[in-house]
């Protein structure tokens, strides 16, 4: 899996955890929790969102100059850090 696969599962986990607690806060549980696990979870979902949005870009800077997947080859593939 090249690095710009490994960005675009990222970015599909991601979104499924982002639909998911989109979800859970319009049910009932989400009301029965308290005032700070609500806040930390909309806080959760906010960084999520802005997250989601840098992979997008650079997944986009990656398919304008595919030649860059090579600067992260060696550090971010499954043995991470051997070839420092």
């Amino acid at each position: 899996m090249d690095y710009l696969e490994k960005l675009e599962l990222e970015l599909s986990e991601l979104s499924e955890r982002i639909y998911r607690i989109k979800v859970f806060q319009e049910t009932t549980k989400f009301l029965m929790l308290d005032h700070k696990h609500k806040v930390l979870l909309l806080v959760q979902e906010s960084t999520m969102e802005n997250y989601s949005k840098i992979l997008k870009s650079r997944i986009a800077l990656i398919k304008e100059d595919p030649s860059i997947q090579n600067l992260f080859k060696n550090y971010f593939n499954n043995s991470t850090y051997e070839n420092s």
